[in-house]
């Protein structure tokens, strides 16, 4: 580089005027060279940029999950030292109470939230294919949530990603489709064509519940409005009125939903005999499905899991800048 002599700028410092002239020429030529190389960048090297901006939004996402994920731990470890000492509050709800509890499988909202009306839909684009995510679409809608939230003690249970991955495999009578790794370590999704697949894959109900909680929050941010109202996610306890020992996430209001009766029935006692911290069997439930549905699915779900994925995530990132930024809508004729 010869004698050339290299000074440290001040980042961002170019509206200063409280500087000596040669210090502000300085900035101003920093902010020139910055400016310059955007520039480059963006038209010179579009492909690049794209990619820069991928990985940091993955990164984005990836720190923003674990974020969440630590202050789930941490609710629930509040939540654990909360019970202990408010034991005897808390044994009021053993499912012994069985004529209280069975009033879940009527339950009915009275006073419901009204979705607003759905402009922009590319749920199709989610990990899952568009079959799964019709399927999605239909069973959502038909879900009764309170207008606002009720202090009503059968709503305040919550809804937990148990009983909503349950009614919607029963709606869509398939099982969630999951991920597995191949003989080379890519993962893709996999369709399960009968329960005996699912036990040959060793799949645990709470993947089911974990991974349906993921294409939940998906699925959603591919839409234009919000179709459910935004009650908090937190540990619940629907799970625990009904036989388990445990509080599980969920949503903190609790709505009428498809086959909640069925749910419920298959809930109790596959609750009561499999206690424990941690909800591994699966309940005493199986859907066949035909040739032409799961080539149909498999069709929808092939490539890898990363691809998909990635794909989705692009996806997310135009939905979130349309939200921001609606384009108005093209009318014709005088108004």
């Amino acid at each position: 580089m010869g004698s050339r002599t290299f000074h440290k700028i001040k980042a961002h410092a170019e509206g200063r005027t409280d500087l000596s002239l040669l210090q502000q020429y300085m900035h101003l030529g920093n902010k020139l060279a910055n400016d310059s190389a955007i520039h480059a960048c963006k038209h010179c090297f579009p492909g690049v940029v794209a990619t820069l901006e991928e990985a940091c939004l993955n990164q984005w996402e990836q720190q923003t999950h674990l974020r969440r994920l630590f202050e789930f731990h941490l609710d629930a470890q509040k939540r654990m030292a909360q019970l202990q000492q408010e034991q005897k509050k808390e044994d009021t709800l053993e499912p012994v109470q069985t004529s209280k509890w069975d009033a879940l499988k009527e339950y009915h909202v009275v006073d419901c939230w009204v979705a607003p009306n759905i402009v922009l839909n590319w749920t199709r684009h989610t990990a899952w294919g568009p079959t799964i995510a019709a399927h999605m679409l239909s069973w959502m809608q038909q879900f009764r949530w309170p207008k606002e939230a009720s202090n009503d003690e059968l709503a305040t249970i919550g809804i937990s990603w148990y009983e909503l991955v349950l009614s919607f495999m029963r709606y869509s009578e398939m099982f969630f489709p999951l991920r597995r790794s191949d003989n080379h370590g890519r993962e893709h999704l996999i369709p399960f064509k009968s329960r005996q697949q699912v036990e040959a894959y060793g799949v645990k109900f709470s993947e089911f519940a974990n991974t349906f909680a993921i294409f939940y929050l998906q699925f959603t941010g591919l839409l234009s409005t919000d179709i459910w109202p935004c009650y908090d996610r937190k540990l619940v306890k629907s799970l625990f009125v009904q036989g388990a020992q445990i509080f599980t996430s969920g949503f903190a209001q609790r709505p009428s939903f498809p086959y909640q009766a069925w749910v419920h029935d298959v809930l109790r006692p596959f609750l009561r005999d499999h206690q424990g911290t941690a909800i591994t069997a699966i309940p005493d439930v199986d859907w066949i499905m035909s040739e032409g549905q799961y080539k149909v699915l498999k069709e929808d779900l092939k490539g890898e899991w990363k691809n998909r994925a990635m794909a989705a995530r692009k996806k997310l990132k135009d939905m979130r800048q349309w939200r921001k930024k609606p384009l108005q809508l093209i009318s014709f004729g005088s108004s």
